[in-house]
């Protein structure tokens, strides 16, 4: 039996902050961190972001509003750009709230996340939306096996794994998509 490609089988996607910040090259220096290189060049950049547009012209691209919430205190620089695509809005729902309070009492990581400083992170919600609206995540970060220092975060790809919802990273999704 022969496997559809990928393409055919996703519908939509729910974009992470850190890949939208890693599109522009827009990540943080620590004080004494050497500039990371761009992932892309100034091509591919354009070309990307024309191909998100391109889809969420089509209903096809997501921005959560608690990932916006992230951009706005990370990188709002990108915001105009990116909320100007339409379709691109995804509102909390009470399912995506339920789902949430799911995922995070799986990890107890998580959960003593929320009680050490008091806010929700928005990778669980993340991964809750795509999971509810069968979205395919895109993120830049990497799950703790591939990291190279072990973080005592849950990141988004340990939480989709847990929770059956793909990850993808920006450079796969393009590549996919044929953007680059």
């Amino acid at each position: 039996m022969t496997q559809a490609p990928l393409l055919s089988i996703v519908s939509a996607y729910a974009i992470d902050a850190s890949s939208i910040m890693e599109l522009d090259n827009a990540h943080i220096v620590l004080e004494g961190m050497p500039v990371r290189a761009s992932s892309f060049t100034a091509t591919q950049r354009e070309s990307i972001w024309s191909g998100l547009q391109e889809i969420a012209q089509d209903a096809r691209l997501k921005l959560l509003d608690k990932i916006q919430e992230d951009l706005e205190r990370r990188y709002p620089e990108c915001l105009p750009r990116l909320l100007s695509f339409p379709h691109i809005r995804l509102r909390t729902t009470r399912a995506i709230d339920l789902t949430y309070q799911q995922i995070v009492g799986k990890h107890e990581r998580l959960m003593a996340q929320i009680l050490k400083f008091g806010f929700r992170d928005a990778d669980p919600y993340l991964v809750a939306a795509a999971k509810v609206r069968n979205l395919v995540v895109i993120s830049e970060e990497l799950d703790n096996q591939t990291r190279r220092r072990k973080s005592k975060d849950v990141p988004i790809p340990d939480i989709c794994t847990g929770e059956n919802v793909l990850c993808r990273r920006l450079r796969q999704v393009a590549q996919d998509e044929g953007w680059i």
